[in-house]
C-alpha cells in the first residue's frame, strides 16, 4: 500500500520524511493512517485532451497581439 508520509517517523533505522511516498507493507501502512503519521496516496491519471481543447489552444495562439499606440510628443 503506498502511503503519503506526514510526520517524519524513524522505523528500521531509516527515515521516512514528510512529504514522501513509501510503498510500505499492509500493518504498518494502517499503522501510520491510525497514528495519523501517514495518509493513503492514490495516484492521479493524467487527463486526456480533447479535440476541442487542443483546437482552442490553437487558435488562441493564432490570434495578432493588439498594437499599443505611442505617447505623441510635445
Amino acid at each position: 500500500m503506498k502511503i503519503k508520509i506526514i510526520k517524519d517517523v524513524f522505523n528500521d533505522n531509516q527515515w521516512h520524511r514528510e512529504g514522501e511516498v513509501h510503498n510500505l507493507d499492509q500493518d504498518t501502512a494502517r499503522f501510520y493512517i491510525h497514528k495519523g503519521l501517514g495518509i493513503e496516496h492514490k495516484e492521479e491519471k493524467a487527463r486526456k485532451e480533447t479535440k476541442e481543447e487542443k483546437a482552442a489552444i490553437e487558435t488562441k495562439a493564432e490570434k495578432p497581439k493588439r498594437r499599443t499606440r505611442k505617447p505623441k510628443a510635445e
